[in-house]
């Protein structure tokens, strides 16, 4: 059986997505819960918790993420029957474009399904410095430059995510920081241009305003060719994963042309 996600099971999801290293942040954790309108589906088998699966909906475009059975439920064909499940209710609720992120052993169960490799996604990572006060907020530049790459409001969900976030802003390059208890998210990262210097002193201004503590972490598209900048500001590449889109007939694909990160919910979403 495969129902919505219930309080109860949060703590068996997060030992499973802890397993696998997966690092979940609590503006996530809020953003499932209490009456969201965003899908996590949980799969029952027998009487036993089985897998996860989350959403991330919008007007015509969703996010698929958090995709996980437990290591001795799997080759069962669980996964397929959540990721189906989802799928399903995104296009009831009228998604026409889907986008998720692949492992390598992942990436034909979606190929299968008419998802199509698009562009590779990078974790980049630098430990913050803590050295400057947060900069005056600045979402009416990031809601305008997040309605002008995916061509919808998006400005509910970007409130939601915003939660103890601070926008930092430099010349075209702006971005949401995203304090957790165990990293700060730089994203979504949206540019207008691509200088490197600006780009260069944006990422150190991210850095100069995260907690010290605190990794900062930005999940880059390939595309974007920032490698050079980002390495000269100090973060390194720790990890990269497949970009995947599915479309229907008609719909319109959106291409990553202003941002340069994603927000980081579910697992690169």
């Amino acid at each position: 059986m495969i129902a919505p996600l219930q309080e109860q099971h949060w703590p068996l999801f997060l030992h499973l997505a802890q397993q696998e290293g997966w690092r979940i942040s609590a503006v996530e954790s809020r953003l499932y819960r209490a009456d969201s309108p965003h899908p996590f589906l949980c799969l029952h088998q027998d009487g036993e918790l089985c897998g996860f699966i989350s959403g991330v909906r919008h007007e015509h475009e969703a996010w698929i993420g958090n995709l996980i059975v437990a290591v001795k439920q799997r080759g069962k064909g669980y996964g397929a029957q959540l990721f189906d499940a989802l799928v399903a209710h995104l296009r009831q609720h009228g998604c026409t474009s889907l986008w998720l992120t692949a492992s390598a052993a992942g990436q034909p169960l979606y190929e299968k399904r008419g998802f199509v490799a698009n562009d590779r996604i990078q974790r980049w990572i630098a430990p913050g410095l803590g050295t400057q006060p947060r900069q005056q907020q600045q979402g009416n530049f990031l809601y305008h430059c997040d309605r002008a790459q995916h061509h919808q409001d998006r400005r509910q969900f970007l409130r939601s995510i915003s939660h103890n976030a601070h926008v930092v802003r430099y010349a075209n390059n702006v971005a949401l920081l995203q304090p957790s208890t165990n990293l700060t998210l730089l994203g979504p990262w949206y540019e207008q241009g691509h200088q490197q210097e600006a780009e260069y002193q944006f990422l150190l201004q991210a850095r100069r305003t995260s907690a010290r503590h605190l990794p900062v972490v930005a999940d880059v598209y390939a595309s974007a060719q920032l490698q050079g900048v980002l390495s000269a500001a100090g973060f390194r590449c720790c990890s990269n994963t497949t970009l995947m889109h599915y479309t229907s007939a008609g719909s319109k694909r959106i291409e990553p042309g202003l941002q340069r990160s994603l927000a980081g919910l579910g697992s690169f979403n």
